[in-house]
């Protein structure tokens, strides 16, 4: 009788019978009990010392702060905003004895926009810190608050909210013409101003009254050139938009005939985009291309001159214009006082030359309400830097091209 194959016996761990037991049980971690959680530690701000850190600060030592305490209070009242600020937030003694309550004056960057005096305030604060910290930070003229260096490697970079977005209201206009200490500068506080001077006054239909605040006159010799600069500069709602008119006009000094090189070589900027320059961009560390400048402002200046005036413009310095910029080039053949459009920003202008005198009318679109004015303020401030993205430059090399509804001009 054969005999019977041994019986295998299953070597798996058989799976426990207690009721609500599974897999992912398994992996979740026992929870701890209430009585052996550790209590939060209480955060201490870095200006609460121990009564040894006081006693043992060098500071001490220093004359002002051997006086009573009233005494020095008194003292420091004479000092300005900025430098009593400075005063406290470098030296914790100072601090400590003077107190800090002044800091909440430069809370709510909001007041920024309308508040002059704090405005300059905020300025002088962040050059007097400039100096105490030395080469680690700048003062950044755009945003007007302290930077980390932008020479600084990645890993000693500060990324906070205003480093991510540095193009803040409290920028400029500032490649309007100027000579030395004089100039034109248009910030955004006077387009705030300008609409709410024109609240109740808006005409949807027509065209508004001009805005004085908006007008102005300036004249600048450039003696390099050999020619006169002159801008004249109003605004005026018209159909229900804020519009800024500046128009140039270039003389030759001497009395020769104006040529188209004379003016090319200022160089003319009406926006951030449109520009006559023949430099290339500065050196970017996140953008390798080397773009030339778009020839659509040149083009528009060199073509009202006779042709035996526009010897020494050489147009091969540009990039190839888009299909946008050849279809205005095209269409201004047509006929005189053709309107170019930028298109990065809400910006118009027309070309003319007469008597020897050239002519640039350039309109400008700030929009309805200040919404719309803070969107397009982006735009027509020029920004360019190493350390500069595509995202975030707006200059002639780098700038998108943008679906931007159209205004209405007064061409008088």
């Amino acid at each position: 009788m054969p005999k019977a194959a041994p019986v295998r016996r299953s070597t798996r761990v058989k799976s426990r019978e207690t009721p609500g037991y599974s897999r992912n049980e398994t992996r979740r971690k026992p929870s701890k009990k209430p009585s052996k959680k550790t209590p939060k530690e209480d955060t201490v701000t870095p200006f609460v010392r121990t009564q040894q850190d006081s006693s043992n600060d060098p500071n001490r030592r220093i004359r002002p702060f051997n006086l009573p305490r009233e005494l020095t209070q008194h003292i420091s009242s004479f000092l300005s905003l900025a430098e009593r600020i400075c005063f406290t937030l470098t030296c914790k003694e100072a601090a400590e004895t003077v107190g800090s309550d002044i800091w909440a004056t430069f809370k709510g960057v909001k007041r920024l926009y309308y508040n002059h005096q704090l405005i300059a305030d905020r300025d002088e604060l962040c050059q007097l810190l400039s100096k105490d910290l030395g080469a680690l930070v700048f003062h950044c003229k755009n945003c007007g608050v302290m930077h980390p260096t932008q020479m600084l490697p990645p890993r000693l970079r500060r990324t906070a909210k205003w480093t991510t977005f540095c193009l803040g209201h409290n920028a400029e206009i500032d490649y309007l013409p100027s000579n030395g200490s004089t100039g034109y500068v248009l910030t955004f506080e006077h387009i705030l101003r300008a609409m709410k001077e024109s609240e109740g006054r808006i005409d949807h239909e027509k065209q508004g009254p001009i805005i004085e605040l908006l007008g102005g006159d300036l004249t600048v010799e450039k003696p390099e050139q050999n020619l006169t600069w002159r801008m004249n500069s109003s605004g005026r709602y018209i159909g229900g938009k804020l519009i800024f008119k500046h128009v140039h006009f270039f003389q030759n000094l001497e009395r020769q005939p104006l040529r188209p090189k004379q003016v090319l070589d200022l160089p003319v900027r009406l926006c951030p985009h449109q520009s006559t320059t023949t430099a290339l961009p500065v050196k970017s560390r996140s953008i390798n291309s080397h773009n030339a400048n778009g020839s659509l402002l040149t083009h528009a200046i060199t073509s009202v001159f006779p042709e035996a005036s526009r010897k020494g413009v050489d147009m091969s310095v540009f990039r190839a214009p888009t299909k946008t910029e050849l279809e205005q080039m095209s269409a201004a053949k047509t006929g005189g006082g053709y309107i170019y459009k930028c298109r990065s920003c809400p910006t118009k202008y027309r070309v003319e030359f007469a008597a020897g005198e050239l002519r640039i009318i350039a309109w400008q679109c700030f929009g309805k309400d200040p919404a719309q004015a803070s969107k397009y303020w982006k735009w027509f401030v020029r920004r360019e830097g190493y350390s500069l993205g595509i995202d975030k430059r707006n200059d002639e090399w780098w700038s998108h091209g943008r679906s931007i509804p159209d205004f209405l001009v007064n061409e008088d």
